[in-house]
């Protein structure tokens, strides 16, 4: 187990597939946690604001934060962490099918972020997770 008290991590998607790869992962690694999942970007927003819902949702040590999402996409809810001085400090791993998103990092301006390419599978959901604890015990 990696040396921390239990942590919050919120999975923002709405892949059925990367959802149950990474939640398998995730209990799978050393890492002690709590996952918590929205499944498109108006519900991330709300649970990281404490609305409607997710009055009593805890604040996340660490947000997996796909861009393609419903309704809110990934780039409009990183445009809102970026900009609450509450949130922007929560490191987050941005998950996306395309390497000509690594740029969204620059933008968001922050040293305690990462990008990772899916699409997933049993193998490279093993060098994620791996990647994520890595991240954690760096960052949190």
């Amino acid at each position: 187990m990696l040396n921390k008290d239990q942590i919050n991590i919120l999975l923002i998607e709405d892949n059925p597939a990367d959802i149950y790869l990474m939640r398998n992962g995730l209990n799978n690694s050393e890492i002690f946690h709590q996952l918590h999942l929205v499944v498109d970007g108006d519900d991330a927003i709300k649970f990281l604001n404490k609305e409607s819902k997710y009055l009593y949702a805890p604040t996340p040590d660490f947000i997996l934060l796909d861009l393609n999402l419903p309704r809110k996409d990934g780039r409009e809810v990183l445009e809102e962490l970026k900009n609450d001085s509450r949130l922007n400090k929560i490191p987050l791993i941005i998950l996306s099918t395309s390497e000509f998103d690594k740029n969204i990092l620059d933008e968001y301006d922050s040293k305690t972020n990462k990008f990772i390419i899916k699409p997933f599978d049993m193998k490279s959901s093993k060098y994620i997770i791996h990647e994520i604890e890595k991240f954690i015990k760096n960052n949190i």
